[in-house]
């Protein structure tokens, strides 16, 4: 069922993206506000391995077709080289309360569930 992309309610939320990388397990939400902002916070985990911890924020937008964001922190910093400021993915919804999101530049497909608001990575 094809859902209506242009409704703002099934992007604003909070969003959780988990998968693993050989060893490692990387856990990642991204909160989308109605204002056009939003948080991301990663955790990645590796047996034997100290935590990992990264934030990032900025502004999102959607153009009809794909999910935008610009990063204006990244760990609390502005962004620099070699740090790419943007990700871009176009979007769909097998339900209200899941996306595939898919990286045309570096071929990656991704795919997150909504959670409730304040979720922890």
């Amino acid at each position: 069922m094809q859902r209506d992309v242009a409704d703002p309610a099934l992007y604003v939320g909070t969003w959780l993206r988990e998968y693993d990388d050989g060893p490692v397990h990387v856990r990642r939400v991204l909160a989308l506000d109605a204002g056009g902002k939003f948080h991301e916070a990663s955790r990645i985990t590796e047996a034997g391995a100290p935590q990992i911890e990264h934030t990032g924020e900025g502004e999102w937008l959607f153009d009809g077709t794909n999910l935008k964001r610009r990063y204006t922190r990244v760990d609390g910093h502005g962004p620099s080289a070699p740090v790419v400021p943007f990700a871009t993915f176009e979007l769909r919804f097998p339900s209200r309360n899941e996306f595939i999101g898919l990286d045309r530049v570096r071929h990656v497909e991704i795919s997150y569930r909504r959670v409730e608001d304040g979720a922890e990575p």
